[in-house]
């Protein structure tokens, strides 16, 4: 199963990428489709904060019941990739963290802002 959609630049956009999310509730076992929800969260949280306020392009595949891949482009600054900081704090920092602790594997396509992510691997 592939899902692919164009989000517009708001507070509600990472509501609006889990709803989505949630049409894969028979596709996948309960924990890979919790952990799906926040790292779109997360990702398309980061879209909205740091990305350019163009849509955001988000690309889903089922590979299994347990393995999802996925990526999220914003057409943002490639001076301004994702990348997890060494300290978060009240400005932020947090949201990478919880990607790099739930995705198998994640990063960044070199010259970009576009992320992309593997759960269950």
């Amino acid at each position: 199963m592939r899902l692919v959609f164009d989000l517009t630049v708001s507070t509600s956009a990472p509501y609006e990428a889990r709803a989505v999310v949630d049409s894969l509730e028979h596709d996948l076992v309960p924990e890979t489709l919790g952990d799906l929800r926040m790292v779109i969260s997360e990702l398309v949280a980061n879209a909205v904060k740091y990305g350019p306020g163009s849509p955001i392009h988000v690309e889903l595949e089922v590979v299994a019941p347990d393995r999802v891949h996925g990526e999220v482009a914003d057409r943002g600054d490639p001076d301004r990739a994702p990348r997890v900081v060494e300290r978060p704090g009240s400005e932020g920092g947090f949201g990478l963290r919880i990607v790099d602790a739930l995705a198998t594997a994640w990063g960044v396509h070199e010259g970009s802002t576009h992320v992309w992510f593997a759960l269950g691997d």
